[in-house]
């Protein structure tokens, strides 16, 4: 992000901020509590958001009592997809953060050096 211009930054910032402010819109809908949504980070919205996305696919997954084993079988391999699904999603935001934290940590690393050496 630092590589970019001024502009160019602002340009992603508005990118991100109304990207995440659709998203909020979405969980308010869902019936997310409107404080402890705009005190989470954007790594907890899309969190939450896959969360809601996982649950509403499963609602429209209702398994009937009397149905044929062959179809219940297909809802139970329907439902593991969309759990493994949610873990690859949970999995990614968990590599997005490792990853911010890693290029903060270099620009750290590179801040100090820099500051060692003006000495």
């Amino acid at each position: 992000m630092e590589s970019l211009s001024d502009s160019q930054q602002e340009a992603v910032r508005k990118i991100m901020s109304s990207e995440s402010d659709r998203i909020r819109g979405r969980l308010l809908r869902a019936g997310m509590d409107e404080e402890q949504l705009y005190s989470m980070g954007r790594a907890e919205v899309l969190d939450a958001m896959a969360s809601v996305m996982l649950e509403a696919e499963m609602a429209a997954a209702t398994v009937p009592t009397n149905s044929d084993p062959k179809i219940e079988l297909q809802l139970h391999f329907e439902m593991m997809r969309m759990q493994l699904e949610q873990r690859d999603r949970e999995m990614r935001v968990q590599l997005q953060r490792d990853r911010e934290h890693a290029r903060e940590m270099s620009v750290r690393r590179s801040r100090d050096k820099f500051i060692r050496q003006k000495k």
